[in-house]
């Protein structure tokens, strides 16, 4: 039996779903029409909550055509959060909702996953990890926000993981770095910490600015 828990928020709460056939005609399942943030979940609680959500809703903005995030569900997403009796992730995903490609977004879905992690000790991250260099140019999508178009990424980190590898990085088509496949990466180059650029690519991620700012 799968770990991996979804919820779909309902009136006022999240609703637990046993499949996804409900979301079968949604634009988000349909055509990639999704924005989404990842949140850590320890203890109950859920961390960064503010800056996850106005990244969701300057994503939905730009890509959906209008914040349709709303603070009802706020509390909610809380209450889920403290019911959930494991340590790991829950990712909130914002979606066009059902309709024509071209319909305007009135009526979104959304929807919470959750699902265990185990997050790498000190003695782990210091060990470090290879990496491999995926060839092919990559071009995100979404104008630097995370949607639900991850298949280049994937590709990516499977082509790694045959070389033994444990990620990939990606590069642009002039050969500028964007990002690992699967998270962010950073450099440390004559004491300076570097990142690439939100311009070369670069997902707005709410960590990538937490370690600039703190660094």
């Amino acid at each position: 039996m799968s770990s991996v828990r979804s919820f779909l928020f309902e009136g006022d709460s999240f609703v637990e779903e046993g499949s996804f056939c409900r979301l079968a005609s949604d634009r988000g399942f349909r055509y990639g029409m999704s924005v989404f943030e990842t949140f850590v979940l320890r203890g109950g609680r859920l961390f960064d909550v503010e800056a996850h959500l106005d990244r969701l809703a300057e994503a939905s903005y730009h890509l959906l055509g209008h914040d349709l995030l709303h603070a009802d569900f706020l509390p909610a997403l809380r209450s889920l959060a403290a019911a959930l009796s494991f340590d790991g992730v829950l990712r909130l995903y914002l979606t066009a909702g059902e309709g024509a490609p071209l319909a305007e977004v009135s009526v979104p879905s959304l929807l919470a996953i959750a699902e265990p992690a185990t997050f790498p000790s000190e003695s782990e991250i210091q060990a470090g990890s290879n990496l491999a260099l995926e060839r092919a140019p990559f071009s995100p999508q979404g104008q630097g926000f995370k949607t639900g178009n991850y298949w280049a990424n994937i590709r990516a980190l499977q082509a790694a993981r045959a070389q033994n590898c444990q990620e990939a990085i990606l590069f642009n088509s002039t050969g500028n770095i964007v990002t690992c496949s699967m998270g962010n990466i950073f450099l440390m180059v004559d004491g300076i910490l570097k990142t690439p650029r939100l311009e070369d690519g670069a997902r707005r991620g709410v960590v990538r600015e937490w370690v600039l700012n703190h660094s």
